[in-house]
């Protein structure tokens, strides 16, 4: 073709010039002068017809030409030297090459304009393909003479057809469009072609797939010269998407006007000048105002009178501005009462920026606007409550404050500011070190801590110096508590009593009590104090050398009368009037021992009293006068031998008097002192009351004891005087880091630099048992031993073991509490505190105990609303009565309800006023869905049991009545309803004998190697006559695997899984029931498209007498019983049985049994 071409160019190259020739030669005759104007049209047209080569041959066969035909010499080539011929030739071949050129540029310019052109067509057509693709959209062409229909690829696969598969028809068209669709096509297709106007239709395809599309075709029609339509061209766009939004906005819309009639706001319009032009449709019902007395400015009438004013003023306002309408007011209902409402509304403009409308909705606030009301009284009550609490914090008999974690104040209370010497002002935002410098040291030692570990310090005492009295050294009991954010420690809070004078007291009275020892140690008289019972409470060591006893140890606690049977009964008595008050004495009587041994005693008896005033028993002052007596009696003797010698030895006797008489004399000073001494002691005893602490004398100078009281002995185990001469350190509890001589260093140096000291310290018994001592030690420079350390001990250790007994039950209590599946907690009232909540509040709550130590309203806020206001009310009764025991139901933060039972017990104090409560709440959820189980079951088992029951009952009664002797058919009829219901009952007996025989273990499967598909194909013969009767299809996909099972069981188990699966399918419905071979088990399926199971009956369903709905025992049949009876199957057979189900949809049941190997 291209070398046609070629040849067809150079043709006309030759040709063009040829034809010029003739033209000239003919016009030759006929012209002046011969014309090149030919030879110019030829090259013109071999130019633009070949192109710029046979152009150039054109040019030169012309060139040729004129010069062998038109120059002389003629029909010869070559010319003469004649110029002007020559330049003639010349001018032509110039002017031919200009044409040649410019033709020639015209033609490459054709070609590229024709070029781009084409490829600016393909450029649009394919943009155009991805417009319409992308747009979703086809092209139609329909000749109406021809009937021929031409579509565009993207239609064709609009149509869900490949590309080319249109055939062109218009009944391939007609056979896609969905039947409903048909007639309106045709229609609207007539209709345009009638009325000459534009084709657009919306209807639904039917793609190959079966699945149904929305398209919108539109399409113009072409009309001959009679009027007659001879073509429509069109588009066709896919609107699926728009349809679906339209559906969605239509539900939207029914869900937005059922929201509204179901809630409590009433949604108006107005016009632009607030006259209403739709009317609620809640709005009669709520105001019992007509919608014709509501349009336009009707609605004003329901206004409350005192809030029209206001509420047209607004309008007003919102009208002029354009801006949100918004305001409360009051609305008489139907009732005639009056509603607060919050009403808002926004002005509508259209596209020119008119205003067209108002919109709005009322939604009735009263509820809200009590709620309110309450929250301001409780704001106020609140407030007053924190004043209360306030003003009990600053004017608190202790110190009280608050430090950030910097050790500055925060907040401090008066007691505690004056205390310290400052203001409250002062101490706000300055550290304890700039404030109080000499007790910085000792406070950081306890506070750092605490920021540290979280772990509080309580009961600690801090002795100091302050501004508020320099230069005097006091005291303070002080406690530290961590103050938490969650568990971010953000301060400290503080609890401070002086105990300055307590501790002056204290140690006065310590030294009252070594001197009253040390007296009724030293005292050179027989003193014994007794209680009431006469039970020896103290005596001195004169007592019991004078009465020759053990030692003071072994006298304190027993009775009287114990250690000296032979008292008489005449001292008794003296005892007990001396008890009553009185006070005897006796100057001197005999007193007869037990071993007949004789005492001259001068004694004398008063009465002690406590420190209420009331006696506590009785002192006794006794001196041994035996001596005296003696002597007295030996006076005697002397006197009566004087009368017989008085001649011989009257000076001698003289002399003997004078030395009698100044004995006599010197004891009774003696007597006069230890009187005064007794009547000191008694002072000194009634302060000191019960006494019974053990005191030792250690020197100071080399810790040896050089003194050790009766009790201090006992206390430590040894006996009278065996402590004497021994270093103290025996008596220190020693340990693997710490020595005995350690702890007696370390006491001896806090003792010696202080001048005093108490403690607590570890001792050990003489047998190595240890034991706790509460001990104070003092500096006492004695008269005999010269400077000894006083050390008085009391044991502490049932205290200690008491306290750590304390410690233990409570830790077991924390931990009982935290661990129990029950929130247990503890209250209290006057504070309106919440002091302590086991850990099972954050299991059950899912929320964080600190917020309920933090605010404890937060308890009522997950509160399930339907029941806040009972649990409100129970909440306020037990602030009256003391406990309570509700039930209710929160909802955790995953939207989860949990039930709740919840109880609370007072605590009163010793006047029985409630000061805490404290009480137990448990989850209860499961107890519920128990309840909810049983009284199902109860429901299906009775229905089971009594409904056949009543039917045997009722035909038997019939018969028996002989109503039908004469009507054997309804006879007969009778019998049979007794008979099905008899093989109802015998069913569920043998159901539950099945499940006992299963459940127990005596029902012996016999396990053996079966094809699944031969069990499968014998389960489906035996309901496949139920499945026909509804119309429904069991289809099997089963294999030749081979399982290990027991045949009859397994058989039984797939009817029961078929006939529920038939019960529960819809008719025309297919059940599809398939095996699949797993590792080690066969995974068998019965699947259905019945109504589904909701998730949380899945595992129920499987349980005895359970049903997804208890209406489905009476409605469908059925005892409950075939699942529980085909889940003991399966799991007698190792295997698993579950079931997954979508409602709506439909569910299966899976069950595995053994793979059986060869």
């Amino acid at each position: 073709m291209k070398i046609y071409s070629k040849l067809l160019s150079y043709g006309v190259a030759i040709g063009s010039p040829a034809i010029a020739l003739l033209l000239s030669l003919w016009v030759e005759s006929l012209l002046f002068q011969p014309i090149s104007a030919f030879f110019y049209i030829a090259v013109i047209v071999s130019t633009w017809y070949g192109g710029s080569r046979p152009g150039i041959v054109t040019v030169v066969l012309s060139t040729l030409a004129i010069d062998y035909f038109f120059i002389p010499p003629k029909y010869q080539i070559g010319m003469k030297s004649v110029w002007p011929d020559i330049l003639r030739v010349i001018l032509f071949l110039l002017v031919a090459l200009i044409i040649h050129l410019l033709t020639s540029n015209f033609l490459k310019s054709k070609q590229k304009i024709q070029k781009l052109s084409q490829e600016l067509a393909q450029e649009k057509a394919q943009q155009l393909r991805m417009a319409l693709s992308a747009a979703q959209m086809g092209m139609w062409d329909w000749n109406l003479v021809t009937g021929e229909i031409i579509w565009s690829p993207e239609q064709e696969q609009l149509f869900g057809l490949a590309v080319g598969a249109f055939d062109g028809k218009y009944e391939t068209f007609e056979a896609c469009l969905h039947p409903e669709d048909r007639p309106t096509v045709d229609q609207k297709i007539q209709q345009a072609l009638q009325s000459h106007s534009n084709y657009q239709n919306e209807y639904r395809i039917i793609w190959p797939d079966g699945s149904i599309h929305w398209v919108e075709s539109r399409g113009h029609a072409f009309y001959d010269a009679a009027n007659q339509p001879v073509r429509i061209t069109g588009t066709v766009m896919a609107i699926d998407e728009r349809k679906q939004a339209q559906d969605a906005l239509q539900q939207s819309e029914q869900r937005y006007r059922a929201l509204v009639h179901a809630s409590a706001q009433i949604v108006w319009r107005t016009d632009a000048e607030g006259g209403t032009i739709a009317v609620p449709d809640n709005w009669q019902e709520l105001t019992g105002q007509s919608p014709e007395e509501c349009l336009g400015w009707g609605w004003l009438e329901v206004i409350h009178p005192d809030d029209r004013d206001r509420t047209a003023q607004a309008w007003q306002e919102s009208y002029i501005n354009r801006s949100l309408y918004a305001i409360e007011y009051r609305i008489r209902m139907k009732n005639g009462n009056y509603r607060d409402f919050a009403v808002r509304g926004v002005p509508i403009v259209d596209a020119n920026g008119k205003l067209r409308e108002w919109i709005g909705t009322c939604t009735d606030i009263t509820e809200h606007k009590q709620a309110e009301a309450a929250l301001r009284e409780n704001q106020i009550q609140l407030q007053r409550q924190l004043a209360e609490i306030e003003t009990i914090y600053q004017s608190a008999p202790i110190g009280l404050n608050v430090l950030d974690t910097d050790l500055r104040f925060v907040r401090i209370n008066q007691q505690l500011a004056e205390m310290n010497g400052f203001s409250v002002e002062a101490h706000i935002g300055h550290t304890i070190r700039e404030l109080l410098p000499e007790l910085a040291n000792a406070a950081e030692q306890l506070l750092l801590p605490i920021l540290a570990t979280g772990t509080p310090v309580l009961n600690v005492e801090l002795t100091g110096k302050t501004p508020a009295q320099p230069g005097v050294q006091r005291t303070w009991l002080e406690s530290f508590w961590p103050l938490k954010d969650g568990e971010r420690i953000i301060g400290i809070s503080t609890v401070c009593e002086e105990i300055t004078q307590r501790k002056q007291t204290e140690i006065a009275l310590r030294e009252r009590e070594a001197t009253l020892r040390l007296f009724f140690q030293y005292v050179p008289a027989g003193i014994a104090m007794f209680d009431r019972e006469m039970r020896y409470i103290i005596a001195s060591q004169r007592w019991i050398d004078d009465y020759r006893l053990d030692s003071i140890e072994s006298l304190i606690g027993r009775s009287h009368y114990e250690i000296f049977p032979e008292i008489p009964e005449r001292w008794q008595q003296i005892h007990q009037r001396c008890m009553a008050g009185a006070i005897e004495r006796c100057d001197e009587e005999l007193f007869v021992r037990l071993d007949g041994s004789q005492q001259w005693i001068r004694w004398e008896i008063r009465p002690w009293h406590n420190a209420t005033g009331e006696i506590g028993g009785i002192i006794i002052f006794g001196d041994d006068i035996t001596q005296r007596k003696q002597a007295q009696i030996a006076l005697e003797q002397l006197n009566t031998e004087l009368e017989q010698r008085v001649g011989e030895r009257t000076a001698q006797l003289t002399q003997t008097n004078e030395r009698l008489l100044e004995t006599v004399i010197q004891q009774q000073k003696t007597q006069l002192a230890l009187l005064e001494q007794a009547q000191l002691l008694e002072f000194q005893a009634v302060i000191t009351r019960n006494m019974a602490e053990g005191v030792c004398l250690i020197r100071a100078t080399n810790a040896i004891i050089v003194y050790a009281n009766p009790k201090f002995e006992q206390m430590f185990g040894y006996n009278s005087g065996e402590l004497n001469g021994q270093h103290v350190s025996i008596l220190n509890y020693a340990t693997e880091s710490v020595t005995a001589e350690d702890v007696n260093q370390a006491i001896r140096a806090a003792v010696l630099s202080k001048g005093e000291a108490t403690y607590e310290v570890h001792n050990v018994k003489k047998d190595g048992t240890p034991f706790w001592c509460s001990a104070t030690c003092c500096v006492f420079t004695h008269p005999q031993y010269g400077d000894v350390l006083v050390a008085v001990h009391q044991d502490i250790t049932d205290r200690k073991a008491m306290e750590e007994a304390l410690r233990q039950s409570e830790e077991k209590f924390r931990q009982l509490a935290d661990n129990i599946q029950v929130v247990f907690w503890i209250s209290d009232l006057k504070i309106g505190q919440v002091l302590y909540v086991s850990q099972g509040y954050e299991r059950i709550w899912q929320r964080n105990c600190q917020s309920l130590y933090e605010n404890p309203l937060t308890w009522l806020d997950p509160i399930h609303p339907d029941d806040r206001p009972l649990v409100e009310i129970a909440f306020r009764e037990q602030r009256i009565l003391g406990k309570y025991d509700i039930e209710y139901r929160i909802i955790q933060p995953d939207g989860s309800i949990r039930w709740i039972h919840d109880r609370a017990f007072p605590i009163r104090n010793e006047l029985g006023e409630i000061i805490r409560m404290t009480g137990i709440a448990e989850d209860i959820t499961e107890q519920h869905k128990i309840e909810q189980i049983k009284s199902e079951f109860i429901s299906i088992v009775s229905h089971e049991l009594r409904t056949p029951l009543t039917a045997i009952r009722a035909a038997l009664g019939l018969l028996n009545s002989g109503v039908y002797d004469n009507k054997p058919e309804k006879f007969k009829r009778m019998i049979e309803i007794a008979a099905i219901d008899s093989d109802r009952l015998v069913r569920l007996v043998n159901d539950i004998l099945d499940l006992e025989r299963l459940e127990s273990g005596r029902a012996v499967l016999d396990k053996r190697t079966y094809n699944a598909a031969d069990l499968i194909q014998q389960a489906v013969e035996g309901v496949q006559a139920i499945a026909k009767q509804q119309n429904i299809t069991l289809e099997v996909n089963s294999t030749n695997t081979k399982v290990l099972a027991a045949a009859d069981a397994i058989i039984q188990t797939l009817t029961n899984l078929l006939s529920n699966a038939i019960k529960f399918s819809p008719a025309n419905s297919t059940i599809t029931l398939s095996v699949e071979q797993q590792i080690n088990w066969v995974l068998f399926k019965v699947s259905d498209r019945g109504r589904g199971i909701p998730q949380d009956k899945l595992e129920v369903i499987f349980d005895r007498f359970q049903q997804v709905d208890a209406s489905d025992s009476r409605d469908k049949g059925g005892t409950g019983l075939g699942l529980a009876i085909c889940r003991s199957i399966i799991d007698q057979h190792g295997g698993n049985i579950w079931a997954e189900s979508t409602l709506g949809i439909g569910s299966t049941f899976f069950f595995t049994l053994p793979l059986a190997r060869d």
